[in-house]
């Protein structure tokens, strides 16, 4: 799909009248380079020639689209510029594959279990939850709801409450636990980044 040249020589600093060009498509093989913007090198056939850190990687015509023609833009002039999401405007942000979607927790879920917890608040008080509880009891809720729902679910029967979001409280007294033993919110998806390289 696309070649990998080795630079022999550091790539100079950006000039304002380079080209850049944006990786698109689905292709797996492109995922390390989806969605992000790099200078062009030259062409060459089919090929757009794109820089990207130390080497020089090919890709064909359909795989990029031209973002937009630098000119009078001092930001790109920084190194840093390489590993930062450039926007048609020019602008630049850093890369955001390390930062959690927190946008993508739908709206319907949200709404859900906050009615859930306005159930428990009008039972306990709003925050009661803040006080703490033990993880064992915590577990043993959690998988009370879900063989109710499970149960419920297997006979057809409606469900008689919103089992869901109390398994998703639960989970959350669990979480508070993890975060009060230093459970970093980023310490599982380092192990797993960590484990790819």
């Amino acid at each position: 799909m696309f070649s990998r040249h080795s630079n022999p020589q550091k790539i100079n600093t950006m000039k304002n009248n380079e080209r850049y060009f944006k990786v698109i498509g689905n292709d797996p093989i492109l995922e390390e380079y989806t969605g992000k913007t790099y200078p062009l090198k030259n062409t060459k056939g089919d090929f757009i020639r794109l820089t990207v850190d130390d080497m020089t990687i090919s890709f064909l015509n359909s795989e990029v689209e031209e973002v937009f023609n630098q000119e009078e833009e001092e930001a790109t002039t920084t190194p840093a510029s390489e590993h930062n999401r450039v926007f048609s405007t020019g602008s630049q942000r850093d890369n955001d594959d390390h930062k959690p979607l927190v946008n993508h927790l739908a709206p319907y879920l949200r709404l859900r279990y906050g009615y859930h917890l306005r159930k428990g608040a009008g039972h306990y008080g709003k925050g009661n939850w803040k006080l703490g509880q033990p993880k064992e009891t915590a577990i043993e809720s959690l998988n009370r709801h879900l063989a109710l729902y499970e149960l419920n679910d297997q006979l057809g029967l409606q469900q008689d409450e919103d089992h869901l979001s109390a398994m998703i409280f639960n989970i959350k007294l669990i979480l508070e636990n993890e975060q009060k033993q230093g459970i970093q919110p980023d310490h599982f998806f380092k192990l797993k980044h960590e484990a790819k390289k």
